[in-house]
């Protein structure tokens, strides 16, 4: 894996979407094999788990791919961490930064983590500028080390 796009892992841990789709899944399967060793659940639950597992599987792959393209093809801009709060689990961030001689400000939710503790107003960073929808840029460093 090149040093500088992230991988699978810190993708679901850096982007929320990403995260809650791993969970939800993850629950679903240890609650269906809970249930093939003390059944309590109808045959429905274990299709109702596949049909959730691939559509938590294809999210997943479309926001990693998402986040690829970004790195991949991207303009990079300097921003700068306007206000960071902590809401239960969750860390929102407010970036500003300039594209193309105009200043724009992007907020995105994160679960806590290391690397997203150590951001802090005023904290200087690269975004990844999606130049067809401003507000699907990202936060570079927070997708790689």
């Amino acid at each position: 894996m090149d040093r500088n796009q992230p991988s699978l892992i810190r993708t679901i841990l850096a982007d929320t979407t990403s995260y809650q789709a791993t969970i939800l899944t993850v629950f679903l399967w240890v609650i269906l094999i809970v249930d093939r060793i003390f059944p309590t659940y109808s045959v429905l639950f274990t299709y109702i788990v596949l049909v959730v597992s691939i559509a938590s599987a294809a999210l997943l792959l479309v926001r990693y791919r998402k986040v690829m393209s970004l790195f991949e093809a991207c303009i990079e801009a300097p921003g700068v961490i306007e206000e960071v709060a902590r809401v239960r689990g969750y860390i929102s961030i407010n970036c500003e930064f300039t594209y193309r001689g105009e200043r724009f400000a992007i907020e995105r939710s994160y679960v806590r983590s290391k690397v997203i503790e150590r951001l802090a107003p005023g904290s200087q960073v690269t975004v990844l500028v999606d130049p067809d929808n401003l507000q699907l840029s990202i936060i570079r460093d927070i997708y790689i080390d």
